[in-house]
């Protein structure tokens, strides 16, 4: 019974996770993780079929946290509470269920980036065929669910950290230069989002600093000659390029004036328990512009949930990425990648099925998931 249901819910998360390409809406990406996830999750868990897991300090983390989250905002209405619900039961699906081997196949990573890849290429050219969109100009709506271009951009970045030991690994420099290429059209040109483009550089210098450490003479040689012409290349698309000085001219949009702003409300709420999920101020900057969330995750943790909040969500975090690095999981880097990007343009972790579900909570459920097999003496 117990691989019956791995096998079922693995399978679903699968479809949840397509879901997010091949689906148009967000109410029908919702139905998928109710009617495959969510009510699956809950009969198994009344009739009692869930694992019993041991208690780890990555375990204590995430369980203060979540009833952190509860337990202050018991107030403030039914909504959140059915969001709290939401990733809940995703954490639980994944932790107890899913068969973190199969995630962990580099076949399926590789599904996971090109899909995402060619989701935008493709967009792209939709819309440049069809004259909806002049190449060059921002495409700020997809077509499907994963419509966003910042939050799009950021799983771009993330899968490509995903499958960075095995190209390392594998001594892949080639397939690095050209998956890149892709990935920098995708995020630069297509997206032109400064975000993704941050992460995709944090990674870039990894895999320079590996070149520097372990590669020949030659790679090295050819690593310092490759940062060269980049530098060039940007150089001159800085100056005759519309784009990549679009990309320089936002300057950090407002960044600082708005976690400004969000600390100071924040304050005027109170620090111990934040302002809760139902206040939206008035954040204006830019001159006026309206800013509706934070765009930094922990500072959301923090205005919404309060300083324990944020102070349990970094201890989850730093706990999930402590095991990761004992596991040598490449879902850490997946999450270090995406934590890094979610520091630019985070937004809140408990609502309906989105983005940053995929970004944190997936890898990070992921990671526990191994941990409470290994504990259980189940073969890896």
């Amino acid at each position: 019974m117990s691989l019956d249901l791995s096998r079922y819910f693995t399978l679903a998360l699968l479809a949840f996770l397509a879901s997010f390409l091949l689906l148009p809406s967000s109410k029908a990406v919702n139905n998928v993780f109710y009617l495959f996830l969510a009510l699956p999750a809950l009969v198994a868990l009344f009739l009692g079929k869930a694992p019993k897991p041991r208690a780890t300090l990555l375990t204590i983390c995430w369980g203060l946290l979540f009833a952190w989250l509860a337990l202050s905002r018991v107030g403030d209405g039914l909504q959140y509470l059915k969001y709290l619900l939401y990733i809940t039961v995703f954490c639980a699906v994944i932790w107890l269920w899913v068969d973190w081997h199969v995630l962990e196949k580099t076949r399926l990573q590789y599904g996971f980036l090109w899909s995402i890849l060619l989701y935008v290429v493709g967009s792209a050219l939709f819309f440049w065929v069809t004259g909806s969109k002049e190449p060059g100009e921002r495409i700020l709506v997809l077509p499907s669910r994963m419509q966003g271009p910042i939050l799009t951009s950021m799983l771009i970045a993330s899968c490509f950290a995903l499958l960075l030991p095995h190209w390392l690994d594998q001594r892949r420099w080639l397939e690095i230069a050209l998956t890149t290429l892709v990935a920098l059209f995708c995020i630069g040109f297509v997206l032109q989002s400064r975000t993704g483009l941050v992460g995709l550089g944090a990674l870039l210098a990894v895999v320079l600093a590996s070149l520097v450490a372990q590669g020949s003479l030659w790679l090295r040689a050819g690593s310092i000659l490759a940062l060269v012409l980049l530098a060039m290349g940007c150089y001159w698309l800085f100056q005759h390029s519309e784009v990549a000085a679009g990309l320089v001219t936002r300057a950090d949009a407002g960044r600082f004036e708005l976690w400004i702003q969000y600390l100071e409300e924040w304050r005027q709420c109170g620090l111990l328990l934040g302002c809760g999920p139902g206040l939206e101020p008035d954040i204006r900057i830019l001159g006026g512009a309206p800013a509706y969330h934070p765009h930094n995750i922990l500072l959301s943790m923090g205005f919404r949930s309060g300083l324990p909040g944020a102070l349990l969500f970094s201890a989850a975090m730093l706990a999930t990425l402590w095991q990761a690095w004992q596991q040598r999981n490449p879902w850490g880097g997946y999450l270090l990648i995406a934590l890094l990007m979610l520091n630019f343009d985070g937004r809140e972790l408990v609502n309906s099925p989105h983005e940053v579900w995929l970004l944190v909570l997936l890898p990070s459920m992921l990671i526990a998931a191994r941990q409470r097999t290994m504990l259980s003496g189940q073969p890896e």
